[in-house]
């Protein structure tokens, strides 16, 4: 399957006014997206899931690590080429919707595409409103529209540009049960008739339940994803394009891991299963003394300067 999207290591640290207040709102972040799938990203408040979403869609930078979109190094984008990009290939619904309150809904859909220099405006205007079954609303501003027609304008106008990407944050976090699943029904048509590829946020375990895969996010990492199958339980740990596997706290806990495991491992099909055989202290591995402005990451065994509390190099918590 083609690759749409693509994060490694992305790691995203808003600083505070000395290194103790920073605040690490993601870890060490891999995501891929392919063509024509929808993903939800779900966890609790807190998380980093909104900050994940602008981080992949570049509305915001991230500190450390790497994010391509249909094979275009988007971190490596001037800020100039970056909202040009993002224009083309990327499109966004939110919470609350952004429509322009003073425009009638046909102009708000048609803003991005003459932003974009783009031809036959009514056209396609027409095509999408009618899409997502708006059509005769297209003269009424957003404070005549209800919430549902609300949301299904701005899905219509996050694709006036005809992207590849939808990506998306609570989207139907302001919706009552039923209109909730009218926008996520529209969402999984286009996602099937378009080959639309799409990443939704959302705390909502009904809707995250639609998608092709659920990944779940806690404490700004991806701990776990797990494939839409109502028949299992199980949650798959992915392994990094590094080799790393992040595995919960709580999970290391109920089975009496500590710092360092050795797996035993058993596969099936394209399936790999692991089983702690033994446990073992971490190893201490430093290439010159330890000085006493420093201390030992006990997940990476390296040194840091003694004042952090998040490790520089793998991301760990340090107590």
């Amino acid at each position: 399957m083609t690759i749409a999207l693509a994060a490694h290591d992305v790691f995203k640290i808003y600083e505070g006014k000395d290194q103790r207040t920073d605040v690490v709102a993601l870890r060490g972040v891999n995501v891929e997206l392919h063509a024509g799938e929808f993903v939800s990203i779900i966890g609790p408040s807190g998380s980093g899931k909104t900050t994940l979403i602008s981080v992949l869609g570049g509305l915001i930078r991230p500190t450390a690590g790497t994010i391509f979109i249909r094979g275009t190094t988007i971190t490596s984008l001037q800020t100039n080429q970056l909202v040009q990009f993002r224009r083309e290939h990327i499109g966004f619904v939110f919470q609350i919707s952004n429509l322009v309150p003073m425009l009638t809904l046909q102009e708000n859909v048609m803003l991005p595409m003459k932003v974009a220099g783009k031809k036959g405006l009514k056209k396609r205007t027409q095509e999408l409103l009618s899409a997502v079954g708006l059509k005769e609303r297209r003269k009424h501003k957003p404070a005549q529209l209800s919430g549902g027609e609300l949301q299904r304008a701005a899905i219509a106008c996050a694709l006036a540009n005809d992207p590849e990407i939808l990506l998306g944050d609570e989207i139907t976090g302001e919706l009552d049960t039923t209109t909730s699943q009218e926008v996520m029904d529209y969402l999984k048509d286009l996602n099937k008739e378009r080959g639309l590829a799409m990443l939704v946020v959302t705390h909502n375990e009904q809707i995250a339940n639609q998608a092709d895969r659920i990944l779940r996010i806690k404490d700004g990492s991806v701990l776990t994803q797990r494939l839409r199958d109502e028949t299992s339980t199980e949650e798959l740990y992915e392994i990094s394009v590094k080799g790393r596997i992040t595995i919960p706290e709580e999970l290391r806990r109920q089975v009496g891991l500590e710092r360092l495991v050795e797996f035993r491992t058993s596969s099936k099909g394209d399936h790999l299963k692991l089983y702690p055989s033994s446990v073992k202290s971490p190893p201490i591995v430093t290439k010159e003394p330890i000085k006493a402005s420093e201390k030992i990451c006990p997940v990476c065994s390296r040194t840091v300067p003694q004042q952090i509390i998040y490790c520089i190099h793998c991301g760990n918590k340090i107590n």
